[in-house]
Order: C-alpha cells, then sequence, then structure tokens
C-alpha cells in the first residue's frame, strides 16, 4: 500500500504491508485488547515474540473480528475484509 510521507528529502512514496499500514494507526494487539502500559496493563503494545509483520497481522485479525462481533450486536451483516484478505 503506498503512502506518501513529507520528511527531511522532501516527499516520498512508503510501501506497508496493508495490516502493517492499519497497526500503526490502531496500535498492537495489547493495546487493543487493552493491557499494554498505555491502557494500565504491564504487556507491551505487541506480543514480543511476533515479527512486527505478524503483530501487524495478529492486530489486524484481533481487531476485524471486534468489528464482525459489533455489527453482529447491532443486528447487521458482518462486513467484508478489505481487499479480499
Amino acid at each position: 500500500m503506498p503512502i506518501p510521507h513529507y520528511g527531511n528529502s522532501g516527499f516520498e512514496i512508503h510501501h506497508y504491508h496493508y495490516e502493517c499500514y492499519i497497526r500503526m494507526l490502531m496500535g498492537g494487539l495489547n493495546h487493543l485488547k487493552g493491557t499494554c502500559t498505555c491502557c494500565g496493563g504491564s504487556d507491551p503494545p505487541d506480543p514480543p515474540e511476533l515479527t512486527p509483520h505478524q503483530a501487524a497481522i495478529a492486530a489486524f485479525d484481533y481487531w476485524w473480528e471486534q468489528q464482525k462481533k459489533r455489527a453482529g450486536a447491532r443486528g447487521r451483516d458482518a462486513p467484508t475484509r478489505p481487499f479480499g484478505q
């Protein structure tokens, strides 16, 4: 996923995995679960045994499952996963 950036060297395009980009916006898996230090817990934002990409996929999957549960609780159809993932 190409994302524009403006940094010290001017305008650039950086490429991210979809899950990694979404993780930058939402936070890590433990943050989403509310167990990280910024939420009053003691866990790091991402599980330390995972690579950054694996952690981003885990965070995205957790978030996606929460979206489906919320949709069902409101009597709505579950949303379709972006980009067919």
